[in-house]
């Protein structure tokens, strides 16, 4: 007899009926989707393409224009699983492919009927029994599409109830599988944390009972150490110290905690800590001017005397390298070597950092940095003596952010976070015997999979799973006789959009946006209508578009080999054309009002200035010598407007005549390299107050400023005003982001 019922995760099919059920509850499923997920199911880890679909759901006479129709369908399908096509759990997309189903199927029962599975049967998953329970009382569980923020009340009494019921859920489900057989338990995921905020840096102790990890606190406003013990839902907090902590790591003994704290500018400090609390101190101190090095930079080696660190001790230009720090001396001892940069045509690292040993104490992987986006795993032997057994051997390339490496029980391979921006990554599998091709994990939620930590004694993976909630708003701009209008988003979209800009005409709206999993640039109309993915770059980052003065091209910075350099893509066609392939870097592309030549920052002479180069690419001619980023024509062709980076956010406004002079510096407070040169002003945005961010306009004949809007959401990366100069678009969020973490049982 035929199978008739198929389970994968938390879902069970009836092929025959077409009903689909989640433990047990009927999910709606309409009947192209039905066909669809019926297709996946038979053919699970093969490329299923659109073609095929088409064939199945329409005759060949039938006119329709089922590229879109498709995408329709599919999209329905992942609204019934709650999956995301940016992170997908069970649907992956292959651009220009087809579809892929990457978890497990299993056959149930045939004779397993629909009225049997909304009771459990053909299944060894237990119904819970919610007859004593007032209906009322039992939460609701939403997709993932419709999943809302936080509630007034800023705590998430809605979550804890459902991690309740899921705890218990999974404890009968464990329960069920491990009577009576001798097969490994499944691997199971449970929310762990759901605090509000960011927790991060997670760390199990050596019994793989409690994890340590970082966590802002209710107010979000200080860094700190806390513990939690798995299976209670109260926590403790560790440190307490008002300057932020990171990056703890369980010694060996399970008797103290190693963590970084930022004590100075460019200087971190390793501090211990016993887990029951007491007195701090300082082991080590690390020098860095590179932030990627707080993050996950520590690992205790299995003898608990030594702690790999990540820092650049050595004087001069050297870039940051693994060290051994001596837990009772505090001597240090270098064990990476990576080539800097040495001027043009140089193929050097950033930096190493993310280290992460192996229980022999003989493997260390960690990570390397080649430049903007693009990171790989390295793996190195040391011998008894912590001398390198020759040069350390690269294991993944992908040429995009690979970071966070944590070993498998088995010694013989890892986890780690990889994907273009920080919006895509996800947890991958590895061997480190190699060559071998990475693996994707499946796990559970929407949001980027990053941080993973593994105990090798219990057999648990705890990573941390992120979400953001950032969107393009639409802004008036106060005129007087105008009624004005509230803001409002452009479109609606629970996938990340950012780095806004309007075409010319004002017709058009290019931005980028992570809906194919991946960044890409996106066009649509001006009111949010008719969306079109412009690029398909896939692992590659595109940043700092421009259109071109006719409203032909897109020019954009991409992040590649570590390096950045220029592009150009036709907004109508898609195409795209290389403009700079360089040893160094060369962004912030935008072109002249004339169309006629490309302003760009290069690093060619070590610090970064804008230069100046012929529309169809070229050599390029430098224009500052005293530093310059984001440069822009103005209206009337005779100054260049440029920024000075003061720190990560905030920046100055200068000029410089076009045909050569004296610089003069304009603006102060350039928020997010956010300005916007029009024929009467400068518009800009500025934050005064970091739970305020302000729109400004700054008149060229008045010498001032003056507010036009302010907003209390999250302000990202992006600003554009109307060429009417009626509307500012910008990139915005209820929150910027939030994270929890998971913990998966029985991880193999």
């Amino acid at each position: 007899m035929p199978a008739q019922n198929v389970r994968f995760g938390l879902f069970q099919l009836d092929l025959k009926t077409g009903e689909l059920f989640q433990n047990g509850s009927k999910i709606p499923l309409q009947e192209q989707p039905f066909q669809i997920l019926k297709m996946l199911l038979e053919r699970p880890g093969e490329v299923i393409s659109r073609e095929e679909i088409r064939r199945i759901l329409w005759s060949d006479d039938t006119i329709v224009e089922f590229e879109n129709s498709v995408h329709a369908a599919v999209k329905k399908l992942r609204v019934a699983l709650g999956d995301s096509a940016e992170h997908p759990t069970y649907i992956e997309t292959l651009p220009r492919k087809g579809y892929r189903f990457i978890v497990s199927v299993e056959v149930s029962a045939p004779e397993t009927t629909g009225s049997q599975l909304r009771n459990g049967a053909g299944t060894s998953k237990p119904v819970m029994d919610h007859s004593h329970v007032e209906q009322d009382s039992i939460p609701t569980v939403e997709s993932r599409e419709t999943k809302k923020p936080w509630n007034r009340g800023g705590f998430p009494w809605r979550l804890i109830a459902m991690n309740v019921l899921l705890l218990a859920l999974g404890t009968s489900i464990w329960i069920g599988r491990s009577r009576g057989t001798g097969t490994p338990k499944a691997p199971l995921a449970l929310p762990f944390t759901t605090y509000a905020g960011w927790e991060v840096h997670p760390s199990f102790s050596p019994d793989g009972n409690q994890v340590a990890f970082v966590w802002g606190g209710d107010k979000g406003d200080n860094c700190d150490i806390y513990i939690k013990q798995i299976g209670t839902q109260s926590r403790r907090r560790l440190t307490t110290d008002p300057r932020g902590d990171c990056s703890p790591v369980w010694s060996p003994d399970g008797q103290s905690i190693a963590f970084v704290r930022e004590v100075a500018s460019g200087k971190l400090a390793v501090m211990l800590i016993p887990v029951n609390g007491g007195r701090e101190r300082q082991i080590g101190e690390l020098r860095t001017q590179d932030k990627f090095l707080n993050y996950r930079s520590i690992c205790w080696h299995p003898d608990g005397k030594w702690l790999a660190v990540a820092s650049d001790q050595e004087s001069g230009h050297a870039p940051p390298s693994i060290y051994l720090l001596s837990a009772e001396t505090g001597k240090t001892l270098r064990i990476t070597r990576p080539l800097a940069e040495s001027g043009e045509g140089a193929s050097g690292s950033v930096g190493d950092t993310n280290p992460a040993f192996c229980l022999d104490g003989r493997s260390l992987v960690f990570v390397r940095f080649f430049g903007s986006g693009v990171s790989e795993i390295f793996l190195m032997r040391l011998n008894e003596g912590f001398v390198p057994e020759g040069e350390p051997r690269q294991l993944t390339f992908s040429n995009r952010l690979s970071v966070t490496p944590a070993w498998l029980p088995d010694g013989k391979s890892i986890i780690y976070a990889s994907g273009s921006h920080f919006h895509s990554v996800r947890l991958w599998r590895i061997s480190t015997s190699g060559p071998d091709n990475p693996e994707p994990v499946a796990v559970s939620g929407q949001g980027p999979a990053d941080d993973p930590a593994i105990s090798p004694v219990a057999r648990r993976l705890v990573y941390s799973n992120s979400s953001s909630d950032i969107n393009i708003w639409l802004n008036q701009i106060p005129h007087q006789r105008e009624k004005s209008v509230m803001p409002g988003k452009l479109m609606a979209s629970n996938m990340v959009q950012e780095s806004v800009q309007y075409s010319p005409d004002g017709k058009a709206v290019a931005f980028v946006s992570y809906a194919s999993g991946n960044a890409e640039i996106w066009v649509c109309d001006r009111d949010g209508s008719n969306p079109l993915q412009l690029t398909h770059l896939e692992t590659r980052l595109p940043s700092f578009h421009r259109w071109s003065p006719d409203g032909r091209d897109i020019i954009f910075t991409v992040s590649s080999n570590g390096k950045e350099n220029l592009r150009a893509v036709s907004a109508r066609s898609g195409q795209i054309r290389e403009l700079t392939n360089a040893h160094f870097n060369h962004k912030d592309p935008s072109y002249s009002r004339d169309g006629r030549s490309i302003y760009f920052v290069s690093d060619r002479t070590e610090d970064f200035q804008v230069w100046k180069m012929p529309a169809e690419g070229g050599d390029g001619v430098q224009i500052t010598h005293k530093g310059g980023e984001t440069p822009l024509e103005s209206m009337d062709e005779k100054v260049l407007f440029y920024l000075k980076s003061k720190d990560s956010d905030f920046a100055e406004l200068w000029k410089i005549p076009v045909g050569g002079g004296e610089e003069s510096r304009v603006l102060e407070g350039i928020f997010h390299s956010s300005f916007d040169p029009k024929e009467r002003g400068i518009y800009y945005v500025a934050q005064a107050d970091p739970k305020e961010t302000q729109f400004l306009f700054y008149d060229f004949a008045t010498g001032k400023s003056k507010t036009l809007a302010t907003t209390k959401k999250y302000f990202g990366w992006g600003f554009s005003v109307s060429p009417d100069e009626k509307w500012i678009l910008s990139t915005q969020g209820d929150h910027p982001g939030a994270s929890d973490l998971v913990l998966v049982e029985n991880i193999r």
